[in-house]
């Protein structure tokens, strides 16, 4: 059997050993690497940073809890549940503005239903 599925002879007994030990073949709870940088400590810690200022960079959160910007994205999206995104500022659209766009779009409409405005593409890129 171990030949046919290409394994080794100390992976088979070592797995009987596992089981014949602990009646299971899983590793037991508790193996593997330790979190060393995600600790519950951190977590909550940047919870409370978050709550007191939400605006808060990931990049700055990072250099003030000492961790790497790449463990401040999984403290944020795994343990937190949040979506980090960056603010971006924008000019304000007044009740002005409203009005010239709206005015600009029905004469845009007016004229493709006259037929007399030029072939136009649309895209969502900037």
């Amino acid at each position: 059997m171990r030949k046919k599925l290409h394994i080794r002879r100390e992976t088979v007994w070592r797995v009987v050993k596992k089981y014949e030990k602990t009646g299971k073949i899983s590793n037991r709870k508790g193996q593997g690497r330790k979190k060393t940088a995600r600790t519950k400590k951190l977590v909550k810690n940047v919870l409370e940073k978050l709550r007191r200022n939400p605006r808060r960079s990931s990049r700055k959160l990072a250099v003030q809890a000492g961790v790497s910007q790449t463990t401040m994205m999984r403290i944020l999206k795994e343990d937190l549940q949040t979506l980090p995104y960056k603010i971006q500022k924008r000019h304000e659209l007044t009740p002005t503005h409203e009005g010239l766009r709206l005015q600009k779009c029905r004469l845009i409409l007016k004229r493709i239903q006259e037929g007399t405005l030029p072939n136009i593409v649309f895209t969502d890129e900037k």
